[in-house]
């Protein structure tokens, strides 16, 4: 069974491990901490598995501002792929929207990372936009995508 809760400052090394499995140039252990020690402007939430000696296999990590959030980022350990944990991270992410009161939710994904797109896509996500050349040095757009809360 998956449980989905915010991150305590003990899951940053769970969180980092999980980060450094899921990208080729993975964020930092700061970057990491500045969404789990902010409540007040970011979050990020953790997937875990409730068997004994597993932690965090899943992460997200949100940025408020004003009535709008961005999904800044979301992992799952690769091995974990597919099996709709990254769904339940989106749907309490958009949980912990409608409790903040905001109306928008927007992230970016790379043009080929096409498992994503379909993900963000199934739980409703409309593109609205395109950052050419914005990854690996100009070689790979961001597409943008945005979900309207409570409409």
């Amino acid at each position: 069974m998956i449980r989905i809760e915010e991150a305590r400052d003990g899951d940053l090394s769970s969180i980092v491990r999980v980060e450094r499995a899921s990208f080729p140039n993975p964020w930092s252990e700061e970057s990491i901490l500045s969404f789990v020690s902010q409540p007040d402007r970011r979050a990020c939430l953790v997937a875990r598995d409730q068997k004994p000696g597993d932690g965090v296999i899943g992460y997200t990590a949100l940025q408020f501002a004003a009535d709008e959030a961005e999904i800044c980022n979301l992992a799952v350990l690769p091995s974990l792929r597919g099996k709709g944990i990254g769904a339940l991270l989106i749907q309490s992410a958009v949980e912990l929207c409608v409790r903040n009161s905001v109306s928008v939710l927007h992230l970016e994904v790379r043009r080929g990372n096409v498992p994503a797109i379909r993900l963000y896509e199934k739980q409703g996500f409309r593109r609205v936009g395109i950052r050419r050349g914005y990854y690996g040095d100009g070689k790979e757009d961001a597409l943008l995508y945005a979900l309207r809360i409570g409409s």
